[in-house]
């Protein structure tokens, strides 16, 4: 991963559900890379040697878990860094961690993450009384400690409006033309990749296969087809071929009919809606990108790797990927760019690459390919050497599912004018690679 040149590391100190994610965004929109949520296999208080040292040297800023726990030793250990604490109202807080840190939710955590909240809280899951206290007291003890360096803490409150001018004068950056991202990680981390896999399926069950809409030539195919005479056989392909449009629109409707189902409030960036005014779109902090239509040309010049592509989108960032191949009934899919998964039919889904690899997909390979982008980059992410990465200018929604795929896999594509992986829900909804 290539990291930008910063002046100093920048580790944001707040609670958990005190606005992190959106910190996060905003830092990524001001040109840093961030990592979000480092965590830990293993905890001791006061101890840095929990902490992947390689991934603080390969990111600039840092956010959540354990950042908050290490804040005094980050601070000897990289003297030159800035802290930001965001903070929130304490009643709004505890309701967002009573819904978040239940025991359940402890008891499939890692032991490590336990006994880190153990240490801050004085639990492992959600009680009222010492987590308002570990709040208080958390709070508090940043303020002491850096009582006597204003010019290296920066307080935040974004539930309460804080916007981009403490930051970026704090940072030293320029104020963006777009409002500061103000999301909440619940929105999203409730919904499963798998249910949205099978929403892909659902929609994919009338497509046709790409030998069902050629015309015939030579040898007759089988079935109620192979009864027929050329011109009756040549007539009904064309009637399946001129049908096919209106087919996709019934399958991109159930995409979005079932996504509604999951939350309605996301919107959807598509082909159908490309033309939503910017200044609409710019205020989304989520959007599901979907594309169905573009592989029309596929099945009718006979290539059976049609996909359909559903990506969800947060700040800009892709966070989950499903690119669906109905021909094979293979699906691939990944939730927060973390881990990709491969499954054919009712096989078990096979995960992809490694979730630790920092290469670089689209500088691998020389060689270009303007036809299949999702299938390409799937072919990529399984590890396939031989496949060719993708070089053009893409919609948004026509390799937004991919790149999450991609993504998963430890690979990245990376646009090559700047060397950033690409933005979604633009102004001009391109990308170039």
């Amino acid at each position: 991963m290539t990291t930008q040149s910063h002046a100093e590391k920048i580790f944001c100190i707040g609670l958990s559900k005190t606005g992190t994610t959106s910190l996060a965004a905003a830092l990524r929109q001001l040109g840093y890379t961030v990592r979000d949520n480092l965590g830990v296999s293993r905890y001791i208080p006061g101890d840095l040697s929990c902490v992947d040292e390689a991934e603080i040297e390969a990111h600039d800023a840092f956010t959540d878990t354990p950042i908050p726990s290490l804040y005094r030793e980050l601070d000897a250990r990289y003297p030159n860094a800035k802290f930001i604490l965001t903070i929130r109202e304490k009643g709004p807080w505890l309701k967002s961690c009573r819904k978040q840190f239940t025991q359940r939710h402890a008891k499939a955590r890692h032991d490590a993450i336990n006994e880190l909240f153990i240490d801050m809280y004085g639990s492992a899951w959600f009680d009222e009384e010492k987590f308002s206290a570990g709040y208080d007291r958390f709070v508090e003890g940043v303020k002491d400690y850096f009582k006597d360096r204003p010019d290296d803490l920066l307080i935040l409150d974004l539930c309460d409006g804080d916007d981009w001018e403490p930051l970026c004068r704090f940072l030293h950056k320029p104020i963006p033309d777009a409002p500061i991202p103000v999301t909440n990680v619940t929105k999203i981390q409730w919904i499963k990749a798998e249910d949205v896999a099978d929403i892909a399926r659902k929609a994919g069950a009338n497509i046709p296969t790409a030998d069902s809409l050629k015309h015939s030539s030579g040898s007759a195919p089988k079935g109620m087809l192979g009864r027929l005479g050329d011109k009756a056989r040549n007539t009904v392909i064309a009637r399946r071929r001129a049908r096919l449009p209106n087919i996709l629109d019934t399958t991109y409707q159930t995409i979005v009919d079932n996504l509604k189902s999951i939350d309605a409030s996301i919107p959807v960036l598509s082909e159908k809606t490309k033309d939503t005014p910017y200044s609409d779109r710019k205020q989304w902090s989520h959007a599901w990108l979907i594309d169905t239509f573009k592989g029309k040309d596929l099945l009718l010049r006979g290539d059976n790797g049609f996909s359909i592509n559903i990506a969800l989108v947060e700040n800009g960032n892709v966070r989950m990927g499903v690119v669906y191949f109905p021909a094979t009934d293979t699906v691939y899919y990944t939730k927060n760019g973390s881990v990709s998964y491969k499954q054919s039919g009712a096989d078990e889904a096979l995960q992809l690459g490694h979730g630790d690899s920092r290469s670089d997909a689209s500088s691998a390979t020389a060689e270009t390919t303007q036809g299949n982008a999702p299938l390409t980059l799937c072919k990529a992410a399984e590890g396939d050497t031989q496949q060719p990465y993708i070089r053009g200018q893409f919609r948004e929604w026509e390799i937004a599912a991919a790149n999450a795929i991609l993504n998963g896999s430890g690979k990245r594509i990376k646009i090559p004018e700047t060397e950033q992986e690409p933005k979604y829900n633009k102004e001009t909804l391109m990308i170039n690679i």
